[in-house]
């Protein structure tokens, strides 16, 4: 009888804890506690009435959980070029974030959401943004809503933690950036909606979380007249500064009328304080300005910007009309185009200034003035600027995707590589090891495959010169959309893997390309984030 108590007990014991190994995740080396209340809503709140992840909400479509991931199955490659000893093309491993979320959640290509430091790699995204372009007859923006997320990969790289969740009325995910001591800085706009909509602009918010408080309660600082939806933020380790580069303006139309609208340029210390704000950029009369960018390098800083024709006449129609492109070697107190003149902000920002455009213009055999224009990213390494765009037809029928290369040793460049760079079919975004000059260089975008479209990359190992395969990614089946929107860590990871972000559309888009139906009454999106790695051949 003792015998047969002795083994119930050890067997109670023996249920419980296979109970708990089954229910408790896996448990990063940061230690996220709960966040703060936010305001206007309380996103820690499942009861809070403006929490738009509220499951017993009717009105806001359910969201998966963040964990455990969805691994879907990889597809096996079937090409011949690439990275492995079998002369086979790596495949990429997709795994799911969140499904069902609006199809911006990754908007914009200007920013970057993907960062890493002594702790892992993390990243932000928005599973609900705000829609102006469906602030009609049913939905306001008033009334729109976003929630942005900041996460952490697990040490398997397979799944998240979440740290930080914010809803706020008009915002995007934030850009994030790691500095020297693996304390996280994210940059977005100031949430207060009204402002926005009376045309006036607002600030920016600069969110530190210090690695020492395990992330938590975040410093929040201010960016006067620093807000906008299309912004770069970028972290230079010599001098321990953050850069903050962003479009801004009172309205399109009548910031682009009234001669107002100009890129703020930002020299900010990891305290929130500023050492510099500048207007940057001032309209030329062709063209008003869209999507800074920004890279920096050994101190080195590139500011880059495409333009947009339309807005001063609303019936004109919008074009992407011209790249350009300065440098300082300074910090950031003077700036040069690529031939060495010493520019004065703010700079003419369209064909007429003196920015070095990367577009060809008129008069050129590749005229592309009268097509769309679009900057997908560029990256410095060894005093040389790799730059992606892609140009899709207006006054020339079709597409097509550059890669060009610009030597800082003459300001000239040196490599253009057009239309077809590989079959990659959209923007690329670069990753290499840029304090290492034999580290290869790859460019991650999409390609065309015998099942869909799936994510693509590409390996250099002579500096842009030529080309190969070197990975390719899963496709959905029957997926007629392709992928939406693409964010990579512009270095390797520390155990040598390229990582990113990209958004898919589950099914063929409803209303006009943005992945959401309406129904009963509200907006259901269908859009998926997967987070993807590959392992990369580092030098």
């Amino acid at each position: 009888m003792k015998y047969f108590a002795f083994m119930l007990v050890i067997f109670t014991l023996f249920e419980i804890l296979s109970c708990q190994s089954d229910t408790v995740p896996e448990r990063t080396t940061v230690a996220p506690k709960t966040p703060p209340k936010t305001s206007p809503a309380n996103p820690n709140n499942p009861t809070d009435p403006n929490n738009p992840t509220d499951p017993n909400n009717p009105t806001n479509p359910p969201t998966n959980p963040i964990n455990p991931p969805v691994v879907p199955p990889v597809v096996t490659p079937t090409d011949t070029v690439g990275c492995s000893t079998t002369g086979q093309v790596c495949p990429i491993e997709a795994i799911l974030v969140e499904d069902k979320v609006t199809h911006t959640s990754l908007h914009n290509v200007a920013k970057y959401l993907v960062t890493q430091n002594k702790n892992g790699v993390f990243f932000t995204y928005a599973p609900r943004r705000y829609e102006s372009s469906l602030a009609s007859d049913e939905v306001a923006v008033a009334g729109s809503q976003t929630i942005w997320r900041l996460m952490h990969v697990n040490s398997d790289g397979k799944s998240f933690q979440k740290i930080y969740e914010e809803t706020c009325k008009v915002c995007n995910a934030p850009a994030i950036e790691s500095d020297n001591n693996g304390n996280l800085f994210l940059a977005n706009g100031d949430p207060d909606y009204t402002t926005w909509l009376l045309g006036r602009p607002r600030n920016g918010r600069l969110f530190r979380f210090d690695a020492a408080n395990s992330y938590q309660s975040p410093q929040v600082f201010p960016i006067a007249q620093g807000n906008s939806d299309k912004f770069r933020l970028a972290y230079d380790s010599q001098t321990d500064r953050l850069f903050y580069y962003t479009y801004n303006a009172p309205s399109d139309a009548i910031g682009t009328a009234l001669g107002l609208q100009v890129n703020s340029f930002f020299k900010i210390r990891t305290d929130g304080g500023v050492d510099q704000a500048i207007a940057f950029n001032k309209f030329g009369g062709t063209a008003r300005i869209m999507y800074p960018h920004l890279a920096i390098e050994n101190s080195l800083i590139v500011a880059g910007w495409q333009t947009e024709r339309g807005g001063i006449n609303e019936s004109e129609p919008r074009l992407y009309r011209n790249i350009s492109f300065v440098y300082s070697s300074d910090s950031g107190s003077s700036w040069k185009n690529f031939t060495g003149q010493s520019l004065s902000p703010p700079i003419i920002n369209d064909n007429t200034g003196p920015g070095t455009m990367v577009t060809f213009p008129n008069g050129h055999p590749s005229n592309e003035e009268g097509d769309h224009n679009w900057l997908g990213d560029f990256i410095l390494k060894s005093g040389k600027l790799h730059i992606s765009y892609q140009i899709w037809g207006v006054m020339h029928p079709g597409s097509r995707t550059h890669y060009s290369r610009f030597n800082f040793s003459n300001g000239q460049r040196d490599i253009d590589i057009q239309p077809d760079w590989n079959g990659v079919a959209g923007n690329g975004h670069f990753v290499t090891n840029a304090a290492n000059p034999n580290s290869p260089l790859y460019v991650v975008s999409s390609k065309g495959t015998d099942k869909g479209q799936a994510l693509a990359i590409l390996v250099s190992t002579d500096e842009g010169k030529t080309w190969k395969d070197y990975a390719i990614g899963p496709v959905n089946a029957g997926d007629p959309t392709g992928l939406d929107v693409v964010q990579t860590l512009h270095g390797f990871t520390a155990d040598g893997y390229i990582v990113g972000l990209y958004s898919r559309c589950n099914s063929r888009p409803s209303l006009g390309g943005m992945c959401a139906t309406y129904v009963n009454g509200q907006w259901i999106f269908d859009s998926r984030v997967y987070f993807f790695r590959v392992k990369a051949k580092t030098e």
